[in-house]
């Protein structure tokens, strides 16, 4: 019973598990499946049977179909479709044009279900009532055929009350806030005001019971549309040039809007909604207004119909209002803003002009048809442009015409759905005393003959009384045809008793009329002839010169005196049987002078009813004009005040045997269920309760201020009433909304969650099932308490229906816990799956009574205690307590172990050992993860390993061994082996891990080896003790390994004395650096015994002692004693050469004589700071050096900083002999050095007496 709308899921979600508390509570309480079985009994079933029934349009939505006053119409198009148990399609068939249909239900169950689907666009269900079901009723046919199983259904924007409202449009006369300011400009009039009521009074202020004032002409001026959309708070008013009547307080562009409910609670009011003229162009224009007095109001003559605003209609969600600006000849639409505020603005599109003479096009009327969307908009093509004076007879260019604009695009129909002539010739205006329809008229000014408009008044050329010309006022719609609302123009240029241009008193009655126009093809409209319309024809209407073609189909609109009544406002309310019309004299013969609402059958044109709102006050003085204009179009266009569509919320509480949330015919309603309405705030506002049917509905008859559009309500059901103790609610079902289960259990309640849709949008699609309870349970066993690691357990989980009920979506999970590995699950119903380390399986639906097995396979991960819970769930399951169960098994631990042993307990340096280590699982099962290291002590280098299982890697001095998993009893020798690489005592511990290892006192074993520290020694020689300065000498150095085993790392070193400088070196073994006076040699490895010679070059640089001590080292050395060797050398001093001559053996006193010495370095050594000194003896006196000398305490002497081996340095010193010397004089020159011995040269002159003569001769 769902419509596909109006889905409400938000809250489901988290309300689907509030089920168990309260219904477990409740276990004890439930009702023997027996008792449940006797509410379900059914008669036996049926032969075969019809149902028959109609669907029908509910217009005023009552659950009934009226066949009075109001008529509701059949709908063709719908599906109907009986089902048997089980949804079974029995029988399926489409309803009539006229709604009605008739199935044949072959073998028919005693009670079948009947849905009505399909419903045409726009189509809602209508409401409950006694003639008009929801769209899935339930139908017995158990005593045979049924007859009259009806559905209502119903379209919101057709939909109107009983009796409402009518807004009707009235004229007053002169400025608006004038005499008649106070005065009436809307009436609001109850629709059923009776046949023949008259007013209370005459004039003006006249009333009829129920009458309201919904705005004064003060507040809105004149103004013929009128219009409100359906529950709207505004009813909307625009702006007409009729003249002596003026516009309202906002021009001729106006369109207003009057709040309702202040307006009938006796406020009348009206305000400005938009003002047309804000628009370019000013599309209702500006004319001049009570110009020469109201009375004459000369320059409203021509603009009547060429200014102001037409008909006002909306569409069908009421959200734009459309116009017409007269001034322009332009369609307005008009945006309607959804928050009450008011549009800044409207868009505007030019109407388009069929006429032969475009520029004759004047639209005015609008209507909107429901059933297409699009709005309708037409006008007459005025002849105007034949000019004037008047009269002039029209010909058949005076034409009406209608377009479609569609509101989607903006766009105008290419060609006018309606485009015909207006027959010219028609009956009286007035006819006296002639009886109707005698003709002709007894005098030409009585015609009723249409004209072409004029711009002049014939009185100008003529003495005419009345001047016929039509208005397409507006357009209404019956079914699929055009009601055409003709109103005269020349009653809106001409009032009564007013003065004429010329100053005559004038009158001016109306002639309009009401046509209709039929579908006569695609697209396309026919305007009715001879008083026919498509297939209808109105015999009594076929008069000559009555209509178009000699007819008119509302014919009975005539008063007697007046052949032609109308003001040209129509309504056409869905499913009533009249149309109204707005009018004059409007009870036939009755009082004259008046204005009123004439009622007509849509159809057969007849007069139904028809009362007065004005009767005119007695003629008043010439000159002085009727306020109520009395015949000359005292009113204009009229609406009905239509409701907002109801809503209706309901409507099914069933026992759902079979909980598959549907409603089967073979299962019972639930009666006497109390039902609450809350509102968004959870509070109740309304209870209801069950019938026989287990039907409920909430509407405004039982929900105080009614039920809202787009609102929020939940409807509850609580739960431990009696009427459902032994039952719980069936799970939401969305599987067909038509005919689900929609609860959802929250606590001790039922709840269905929803939100309204837009007004008229009947929902009678929350229904509850319920059914009988059940209770699951759980057990569990399992094959063996313990469990060794390796093997594998298997659980049994038993699952069982105890309960009178069905249980459905049962569902069993198994979650294993992290230290058992799931292997496999399976059924005996439904399906299990396994996600991660859990077991879930899906059993669905368990009858009563039914046990269904599970299977389980785990094996352990790991040792100790393993806890496994199963459970069993089924949404509404009685007893939770049941529903859990749980076993244990153990799994003890394994015992690994390790053992070492070594090949020999001693090795030397350089030698290998074998280490075999046994790594065993003794059980109980397997052992998992074993990994076995040994961490090699510095004083072995691991040089292999191997291991039949698994693998090994060496980082650094650890060995480790992934063994992986060893079975119960299974060992693993593993193979290492080592270097000695250092000695001393080699302590190695092997051990074994597994996770799984129950006992670790035996993970651990050692075994020891004894390295020896082997002894290295030196030994040092010299080629010579003693050596001269520049001398060499060669040095043995004899290194040896005494063992035992190698000696590694052996390195020689031996500083030279800086007496000595290092010359080349050469090993035997290894190789050798040197660094200034430092040599170093290394020698690597030695195994034991091995000597190796080493050769030392070195040269004398400087004298002295000097001892000399290699050095041995190596990693490891037992006895450093023996280490060092010292050799003694001692460097001598050099003998420098020393000459020394002189230029002259023999010289006189006073006379010169150069001495030459020469220092010499024979050596193979540079010498430093040699020192040559010359001693002069008395006699002689120094005269020169070369070079220089330095005399030092009495000698002269030279020092050379270097003396290169082979160098040589020559000095001259110059002397002269004494004058007072003689003999032999000698001069003694030394030579000396540090690392050289003294040297001394000496040479004589001879000094004989006698002086030089400055010649240089010898005297004396």
């Amino acid at each position: 019973m769902r419509p596909s709308e109006n889905r409400r899921r938000a809250r489901r979600a988290r309300l689907l598990d509030g089920a168990g508390a309260l219904l477990g509570a409740r276990r004890r309480g439930i009702v023997p499946l027996a008792a449940a079985a006797a509410v379900l009994a059914l008669p036996g079933a049926a032969a075969a049977a019809t149902v028959s029934g109609t669907a029908f349009e509910d217009f005023n939505d009552n659950g009934v179909r009226d066949t009075g006053a109001q008529v509701d119409t059949g709908v063709g198009g719908i599906t109907v479709t009986a089902y048997g148990p089980g949804g079974a399609v029995l029988a399926r068939g489409t309803t009539a044009a006229d709604g009605s249909y008739s199935l044949n239900v072959p073998d028919p169950a005693a009670r079948v279900r009947l849905e009505f689907t399909d419903l045409p666009a726009g189509y809602q269900p209508a409401r409950h009532g006694a003639r008009s079901g929801t769209t899935v009723q339930f139908v017995d046919l158990s005593g045979g055929n049924a007859t009259g199983i009806d559905v209502g259904v119903l379209q919101p924007a057709n939909y109107c009350q009983d009796n409402p409202l009518i807004a009707i449009a009235c004229a007053q006369y002169g400025a608006f806030d004038g005499d008649w300011a106070d005065m009436a400009a809307i009436r609001l009039v109850p629709d059923d005001v009776p046949n023949g009521t008259l007013p209370d009074r005459r004039g003006p202020d006249s009333t009829v019971p129920g009458q309201i004032t919904g705005a004064t002409f003060e507040q809105i001026g004149t103004v013929f549309g009128v219009a409100r959309p359906n529950g709207s708070d505004y009813l909307y008013s625009a702006a007409y040039t009729k003249r002596h009547a003026g516009y309202g307080p906002n021009g001729p562009g106006a369109i207003y809007r009057t709040d309702v409910a202040q307006a009938t609670a006796g406020t009348p009011n009206g305000e400005l909604f938009f003002d047309v003229n804000t628009l370019p162009g000013r599309p209702a224009g500006d004319p001049t207004r009570g110009t020469d007095d109201w009375i004459r109001d000369r320059d409203a003559f021509t603009e009547v119909g060429r200014s102001g605003l037409g008909n006002l209609t909306y569409d069908g969600d009421g959200s734009t209002l459309f116009t017409v600006g007269m001034a322009t000849g332009e369609l307005i639409a008009v945006p309607v803003p959804a928050d009450g505020s008011r549009p800044t603005t409207a868009q505007t599109f030019p109407i388009p002009s069929p006429c032969a003479e475009p520029g004759d096009a004047r639209p005015m009327g609008t209507g909107f048809n429901i059933r297409d969307g699009l709005v309708y908009v037409g006008g007459v093509c005025s002849e105007e442009s034949r000019g004037d004076p008047p009269p002039r007879a029209a010909s058949a260019d005076l034409r009406v015409f209608v377009y479609t604009f569609d509101p989607a695009t903006g766009a105008f129909g290419s060609a006018p759905v309606l485009h015909e002539s207006l027959d010219p010739d028609r009956l009286c205006v007035y006819r006296g005393n002639i009886p109707f329809p005698a003709t002709p008229c007894t005098a030409a000014d009585y015609s009723a003959d249409w004209h072409p408009w004029t711009t002049r008044h014939p009185r100008d050329v003529a003495d005419l009384g009345d001047y016929p010309q039509p208005l397409l006022s507006d357009i209404e719609f019956v079914g699929d045809d055009l009601v055409l609302g003709i109103r005269d123009r020349w009653a809106d240029q001409v009032t009564s008793a007013s003065e004429s241009l010329d100053g005559r008193i004038e009158g001016g009655l109306s002639s309009g009329y009401t046509l209709r126009a039929c579908v006569s093809g695609a697209g396309s409209y026919a305007l009715e002839s001879g008083a026919t319309c498509g297939g209808l024809t109105n015999a009594a209407g076929q008069i000559t010169d009555y209509g178009p073609g000699d007819g008119l189909f509302y014919w009975d609109q005539d008063h007697g005196m007046h052949d032609y009544t109308s003001n040209g406002g129509i309504l056409s309310i869905p499913g009533s049987r009249d149309l109204r019309q707005t009018g004059y004299d409007t009870i036939h013969m009755g009082p004259p002078s008046s204005g009123g609402l004439l009622y007509m059958d849509k159809d057969a044109g007849t007069r139904t009813k028809g009362y007065h709102l004005y009767e005119a006050e007695p003629a008043p003085p010439p000159g002085t004009p009727m306020s109520t204009f009395a015949k000359s179009n005292g009113l204009g266009d009229l609406e009905a005040l239509c409701d907002a569509a109801p809503i209706e919320i309901g409507n099914y509480v069933w026992l759902d045997l079979n909980k598959d949330g549907v409603q089967d015919p073979d299962e019972t309603p639930i009666g006497g269920v109390e039902v609450e309405l809350l509102d968004a705030g959870g509070n109740v506002i309304a209870t209801t309760t069950t019938d026989a049917d287990g039907q409920y509905y909430f509407n405004e008859s039982n929900v105080p201020g009614a039920i809202q559009p787009h609102t929020d309500y939940t409807v509850r059901i609580r739960l431990d009433q009696a009427p459902l103790l032994p039952y719980i609610p069936t799970n939401d079902h969305t599987s067909d909304e038509l005919r689900d289960s929609n609860g959802v259990v929250d606590g001790a309640y039922v709840v269905d969650p929803l939100r309204t849709g837009a007004a008229g949008h009947n929902d009678h699609t929350h229904d509850f099932g319920f059914h009988p309870r059940f209770n699951v349970s759980i057990r569990k066993a399992v094959s063996a308490p313990v469990v060794p690691l390796g093997e594998t357990v298997t659980f049994t989980l038993t699952a069982r229906n105890h309960g009178a009920g069905i249980a459905d979506d049962v569902v069993v999970t198994d979650d294993m816990p992290d230290t058992l590995e799931l292997i496999d699950a399976r059924t005996s119903l439904g399906s299990c799956a396994i996600v991660g380390n859990d077991v879930s399986c899906e059993l669905g639906r368990m009858l009563a009574g039914q046990t269904e097995t599970i299977t389980v396979t785990a094996r352990p991960l790991s040792t100790g205690r393993h806890v496994n819970n199963a459970e069993i769930r089924s949404p509404g399951d009685e007893d939770p307590d049941d529903n859990r169960d749980r076993r244990e098994i153990e799994t003890p631990r394994p015992n690994v172990s390790i053992v070492k042993s070594v090949s020999s307990p001693t090795a030397k340096l350089g030698e290998s050992v074998t280490f075999t280590l046994l790594a065993r699982n003794h059980g109980p099962g397997i052992a998992r993860q074993v990994v076995v290291t040994d961490r090699m002590p510095e004083q072995l280098a691991t040089t292999g390993v191997s291991t039949p299982v698994g693998s090994c890697a060496v980082a650094g001095a650890t060995i480790r061994c992934e063994l992986g998993t060893l079975a119960e009893g299974q060992q693993v020798p593993i193979t290492v082996t080592a270097r000695a690489v250092r000695s001393g005592r080699a302590v190695n511990d092997a051990e074994v891990r597994s996770p799984d290892d129950g006992d670790e006192r035996d993970n651990r074993d050692r075994r020891e080896v004894e390295i020896p520290t082997p002894d290295v020694s030196i030994t040092k020689t010299v080629s010579a003790r003693r050596v001269r300065l520049g001398g060499n000498v060669t040095y043995t150095l004899l290194a040896r390994n005494n063992g035992p085993g190698i000696a590694e790392e052996v390195v020689v070193t031996d500083r030279l004395p800086s007496r000595l400088k290092l010359g080349a070196v050469r090993s035997e073994v290894g190789s050798c650096t040197t660094a200034g006076n430092t040599l170093r040699c290394e020698l690597g490895t030695l195994a034991e015994g091995q000597q190796v010679r080493i050769t030392v070059g070195a040269r004398a640089v400087k004298t002295g002692r000097s001892v000399n001590r290699a050095v041995i080292g190596a990693r490891e050395d037992s006895n450093p004693d023996n280490n060092r060797d010292d050799v003694p050398v001692v460097v001598t001093k050099v003998n420098l050469g020393l000459t020394k001559t002189v230029n002259r053996s023999v010289l006189r006193a006073g006379q010169r004589a150069t001495f030459t010495i020469k220092v010499r370095n024979p050596s193979r050594a540079t010498l430093r700071n040699v020192r040559t000194c010359d001693t002069l003896p008395a006699g002689l006196a120094f005269v020169k050096a070369t070079p220089k000398a330095k005399l030092t305490k009495g000698r002269f002497c030279w020092t050379a900083k270097t003396l290169k081996p082979g160098q040589s340095k020559t000095y001259k010193i110059t002397v002269r002999a004494h004058r007072s010397t003689g003999g032999k004089k000698t001069n003694v020159a030394t030579a000396t050095a540090p690392d050289a011995n003294t040297r001394r040269a000496k040479r004589a002159v001879r000094v004989i007496g006698g002086g030089v003569s400055p010649a240089g001769g010898v005297t004396g």
